[in-house]
């Protein structure tokens, strides 16, 4: 039975949910009807035991439909964040290809508390409390899911940089036709295809913008991680640090 040939691995709100429904459409690519297996993450505090596949044989079924599709994935964003996801990965498939979509990790936190927020579990009266303090439960931890540069640099320590490809985020909602053709490039499958892109996934209602305050308070949190990642990925990411 196959195992995935691709994981998009992160990053938690940063558009993954729509990338994962409109690759899917491409006739040569499979991917994993069930979102967040968390199969490489299940022994992290970031996932829910209930919601996530524990042995090989679970998730070894997951891919039981597929054909003769050329890219078979998967996607679980704690894959990013939680450290030892990528060794687990390299042990099963050391020869995956590996997608991240990085989203300005300040915006990324704000946005990851209204999610919560919407769905009845940060009961936390505001986003400036939560930064305030220091979580007991790392589903929470806002600001540690966006140290993109502490999280990358334990994958390129153990795969080849052709096999990771890194979207920003902001790139993405630019252009997102563009961003899932250079994905299906990436995946080596016929990448003039154009999938339905018009429906958004897992959107957070509106709300109050991430305050100018608090936006020059993580700025500096994550400075110093900031300049890792871009240093790491070779992207300009300075617009992240104003």
């Amino acid at each position: 039975m196959p195992l995935p040939n691709f994981l998009i691995i992160g990053a938690t709100k940063a558009g993954t949910t729509s990338i994962h429904n409109y690759i899917g459409q491409h006739p040569e690519v499979f991917v994993c009807p069930r979102k967040e297996t968390n199969y490489f993450a299940q022994n992290s505090a970031l996932c829910l035991l209930e919601d996530t596949i524990s042995n090989l044989e679970e998730y070894e079924e997951q891919f039981v439909d597929v054909k003769d599709e050329k890219a078979i994935g998967e996607t679980s964003p704690a894959y990013l964040a939680v450290p030892d996801a990528p060794k687990l990965i390299h042990e099963t498939i050391p020869d995956v290809k590996l997608i991240a979509i990085l989203r300005d990790p300040a915006e990324r936190a704000y946005s990851h508390f209204l999610m919560r927020r919407k769905q009845g579990k940060e009961l936390r009266e505001s986003f400036a409390r939560c930064m305030e303090e220091e979580d007991i439960d790392p589903a929470r931890s806002y600001w540690h899911r966006g140290l993109y540069g502490e999280q990358l640099e334990r994958y390129y320590k153990l795969f080849k940089p052709e096999q990771i490809l890194i979207i920003l985020y902001e790139d993405f909602v630019s252009d997102q036709l563009g961003t899932i053709q250079q994905i299906f490039a990436f995946l080596d499958v016929d990448d003039s295809f154009k999938p339905d892109i018009s429906k958004r996934y897992n959107a957070n209602p509106p709300a109050e913008p991430l305050s100018d305050g608090m936006r020059k308070k993580l700025i500096e949190m994550y400075r110093e991680d900031i300049l890792k990642a871009q240093e790491l990925i070779e992207k300009d990411l300075s617009d992240w640090l104003k």
